[in-house]
């Protein structure tokens, strides 16, 4: 398979086999999923919907490249989206423009962009963060990262906020469950967790476009979880992930697991990137020993 059936294949599988499995879907806290088809423009890439069961909106997980790498192994990065509730506090915090397709009809009752009006929402709206995905080719280390800033600000020239949206914390949430159906689903248990930081940016309005500026406000964070097998837990792993990491990234935190079930239930090192560690990553049911599927 070429790299975008592959990086297609993987998220396809991995959602029909979590909701195929009750209990895989409770641990890791999927709700629901469905594929995007469709509408009133046709799609040129693949995408899904999920519902969280810790989540009162709804995502949007969207193919955006893919690429084969030189070790022979593929790698693919997916746009998150993020429509929120109107009843949660962060639809507030989302853009004039956001609210409004969410008020105004644009949104069908399931809280995704209606099969016939789905174009009328542009791209760069509800966005939140990116996952990337990266295999070895014969499947021996595995992996999966969130990018995202820990704000998504966006301000007008003279200063007033536009957007200013929790992007980290409502990126992890979809990063945290596609991580564990992966872990249960597979039966492969997370090696190493790296949590990067650098100054972030935001967006500001200057007449009819929007640019990037960089600020101290805010910071652009990467999260990596690398999945190996116990006879090669880190050498192959670790390659990967050096390929995939942003040059000059300070490190916030780097956790290693070596078998035993002793990781945090968070990495809070910087609390405006704190990264909850879900129970799910480490490993499946046939490996499991204490009933919350922690086999580390």
């Amino acid at each position: 398979m070429s790299a975008k059936e592959q990086a297609q294949f993987t998220i396809q599988s991995l959602l029909a086999r979590g909701l195929g499995a009750t209990e895989v879907a409770r641990r890791t806290g999927l709700a629901r999923a469905s594929e995007v088809w469709g509408g009133d423009e046709p799609l040129d890439r693949p995408a899904w919907y999920l519902w969280l069961l810790t989540s009162p909106g709804a995502y949007k997980l969207e193919l955006a490249d893919a690429e084969t790498i030189s070790s022979g192994g593929w790698r693919a990065r997916y746009t998150i989206r993020y429509y929120p509730a109107r009843t949660e506090p962060a639809f507030e915090r989302f853009s004039a423009e956001e609210r409004a397709a969410v008020q105004g009809g644009l949104l069908d009752a399931t809280g995704t962009p209606g099969i016939d009006v789905a174009s009328k929402i542009p791209g760069n709206l509800f966005v939140v963060g990116s996952l990337e995905w990266a295999s070895d080719p014969d499947g021996k280390a595995i992996v999966i990262g969130l990018s995202a800033l820990d704000r998504l600000v966006a301000r007008e020239d003279g200063g007033a906020t536009i957007r200013d949206v929790p992007g980290w914390r409502l990126g992890a949430s979809l990063f945290t469950t596609i991580a564990g159906l992966h872990a249960q689903i597979h039966r492969h248990a997370v090696r190493r967790i790296l949590l990067t930081r650098q100054q972030g940016l935001e967006l500001v309005l200057s007449g009819s476009e929007f640019g990037w500026r960089d600020t101290d406000d805010t910071v652009q964070a990467e999260a990596a979880l690398v999945f190996g097998i116990p006879e090669d837990p880190f050498a192959v792993g670790d390659s990967l992930l050096d390929s995939m990491r942003e040059p000059g990234a300070e490190v916030a935190a780097d956790e290693r697991f070596e078998g035993k079930c002793k990781h945090p239930s968070a990495l809070e090192a910087d609390p405006r990137i704190a990264l909850p560690v879900s129970h799910a990553w480490f490993g499946g049911e046939a490996i499991a020993e204490d009933r919350i599927a922690c086999a580390c």
